[in-house]
């Protein structure tokens, strides 16, 4: 049964309360009138969920395992993995090597003909998806801090990065949104700047000319989520969404041109909603009781979620897959072994990575790819690596 609510909200506002230099005209943005298209130089939907660490292209996959300082490739086709270098006579065992990324959280994502990835938490860099030609794109500023993170989206580059602040003896997080011009070293343009007490999270979303981030603060009873749309073709910022969700909290979501998909969890509960961003309505479509130790994501389809395993388990991981409705039609038994993340949604079902843990007096670590299908198989590795996470 769905049920519904409206909330009158200040809804179409352009954004108030933070640092901008986006364009503040005019006041309210036009829900009706949006409409996507599509471009090859989209950001992809595995770029998003992967958190920039797993993109496809061709049939090759390319990925940074998590902790590590290294780029790979797997053939899907061929089945061939290794390295993502083409230099010639390369041992690939150090820094001179192409694939090495000069440090963790590098990031990855494949845009037009490259591989671009980060160095030194502020200069992208690029090379062919042959391993080859690796150069220096631009510079962008400092990613220092938590959460920092960038992403590339017809020809622009967006970064964000909290910092944590200290005022009268009071600390805070401060957030930055940095656009950058993909080509050239002119200074980046501040969308946004904002101040939280509670380390806040942030997920983007892009479709179009338009980019959305959601932003969610504070713990249970007091959270607040925010959900902004950058317009890139009018240079402009509008806070669509400024609520309290005390119990409520965004494991994932989809934007469309006149509402949003979002799926939520409190603490034992998920639930999919429909919001009408012209309205302010809220339909349920689902509730779902059962989900207390799990996460879940959309598939590209929006038709199927999975629900998985966050917390360590010495005895086994559960995964289950949802339809529409929120009726279970697959459950999954897995090895013991630490919590998955998700990758990507596939034609063929969702894609999720885990890895062993760390040893003391060990230099590898093993990574794995998981695919588990729509129709409910048998959940099976598709990639197996065993990764120096040492060097």
């Amino acid at each position: 049964m769905r049920r519904k609510w409206r909330y009158v909200l200040p809804l179409l506002l352009v954004m108030t309360g933070c640092v901008s230099g986006a364009d503040t005209q005019p006041e309210t943005i036009d829900i009706g009138q949006i409409q996507f298209d599509t471009s090859e130089k989209d950001a992809g939907l595995e770029t998003m969920l992967s958190n920039i660490s797993y993109d496809e292209k061709d049939g090759v996959v390319y990925l940074i395992p998590a902790s590590t300082s290294w780029i790979y490739y797997w053939d899907k086709e061929s089945g061939v993995s290794g390295k993502l270098c083409g230099r010639p006579e390369c041992e690939h065992e150090g820094v001179g090597c192409n694939a090495h990324t000069n440090g963790m959280n590098a990031g990855l994502q494949v845009y037009g003909e490259h591989v671009y990835f980060m160095i030194d938490n502020g200069v992208l860099m690029r090379m062919k998806l042959d391993g080859t030609e690796r150069e220096i794109v631009r510079p962008v500023k400092k990613l220092i801090g938590t959460n920092g993170y960038w992403i590339i989206h017809r020809d622009k580059v967006y970064t964000t990065v909290m910092e944590q602040q200290v005022e009268e003896g009071e600390r805070y997080n401060e957030l930055y949104i940095y656009q950058y011009d993909l080509e050239g070293n002119e200074e980046g343009k501040l969308l946004l700047q904002e101040r939280y007490e509670k380390l806040p999270t942030l997920t983007w979303r892009y479709k179009g000319d338009y980019a959305y981030f959601m932003v969610q603060s504070g713990g249970v009873g007091e959270r607040s989520r925010q959900l902004y749309i950058y317009d890139i073709e009018n240079d402009s910022l509008h806070k669509l969404i400024d609520v309290q969700k005390d119990k409520w909290l965004v494991m994932e979501y989809r934007v469309h041109e006149k509402e949003i998909l979002l799926l939520e969890k409190s603490q034992a509960t998920l639930r999919l909603i429909r919001y009408d961003l012209q309205s302010g309505e809220e339909t349920e479509e689902f509730t779902y009781p059962n989900a207390y130790r799990y996460s879940a994501y959309l598939s590209a389809d929006e038709e199927k979620i999975i629900l998985y395993d966050f917390l360590w388990d010495p005895e086994a991981r559960w995964a289950y897959l949802l339809n529409r409705e929120g009726e279970v039609e697959g459950e999954w038994t897995l090895p013991p072994g630490d919590p998955m993340w998700i990758y990507d949604s596939t034609e063929e079902g969702f894609i999720l990575y885990d890895s062993d843990r760390w040893e003391d007096d060990s230099d590898t670590i093993g990574y794995r790819l998981w695919q588990f299908p729509y129709d409910g198989g048998e959940a099976e590795i598709v990639l197996s690596l065993e990764v120096n996470f040492r060097s």
